[in-house]
């Protein structure tokens, strides 16, 4: 079982156990949240003009990491960094729980990493020119898991939220949303809720066919 210190809690203060598989998975969703926003801000052609860099990178990286310390602090403690787990080993033990946080944090890396050639495939093959063109679009399926994966994220930070009787849920909420809409909207429109999806179909302003939509809807 994993032991650390319960959110608010000082050095001293009280340890909650969580079982080794839970923290792990929690460490790897929001390892791959934060290294897929750190990818998809700073390495995206889209995202960063020639001459005029995004300015947004480090607000999209920081809501990630906001996230997860709120949703898996009571679960893993919120390395999501091996670094920190080195650190935090070095202070006060553990040596064996840092070795599983660091190899799942490093898979949360490999992870993200194949997330962004899923959700950006042209950067690979694409010149920069028709990159940074004003007509160009993802291809549908590349949407859908945008959206997917956007959806997803939204609804486990705020179910782990409400699972542990977390008073920020709707700071945690409004973090993960607003780090993917930086570092996905420019592939899906980073909407992320079917409800949002409806109203953008209805005002029928042409940045989401009705087809298209009911495939984000399904997403």
């Amino acid at each position: 079982m994993f032991v650390h210190h319960a959110a608010g809690a000082g050095a001293g203060g009280p340890s909650v156990p969580s079982p080794w598989y839970q923290a792990a998975l929690a460490e790897l969703i929001y390892t791959t949240l934060l290294c897929f926003a750190f990818c998809s801000c700073l390495t995206s052609k889209r995202n960063n003009l020639k001459d005029d860099s995004n300015q947004f990178f480090g607000l999209s990286i920081g809501l990630a990491m906001v996230a997860g310390g709120h949703a898996a602090g009571g679960i893993c403690g919120a390395m999501f960094n091996p670094a920190v787990a080195l650190g935090l080993t070095a202070i006060g033990g553990y040596f064996s729980q840092a070795l599983l946080w660091i190899l799942f944090q490093l898979l949360g890396g490999l992870l993200a990493a194949g997330l962004f050639r899923l959700t950006r495939p042209e950067e690979l093959t694409w010149s920069e020119a028709a990159l940074l063109a004003g007509d160009f679009k993802s291809q549908l399926y590349v949407r859908c898991l945008s959206e997917f994966l956007g959806t997803f994220m939204l609804v486990f930070t705020v179910g782990l939220n409400l699972v542990q009787g977390s008073p920020a849920v709707a700071w945690a909420a409004a973090a993960a949303l607003a780090s993917m809409i930086y570092f996905l909207g420019s592939v899906s429109g980073g909407h992320f809720n079917p409800a949002v999806t409806l109203a953008v179909v209805l005002s029928d302003r042409d940045t989401c066919s009705p087809q298209d939509g009911l495939l984000y809807l399904v997403s």
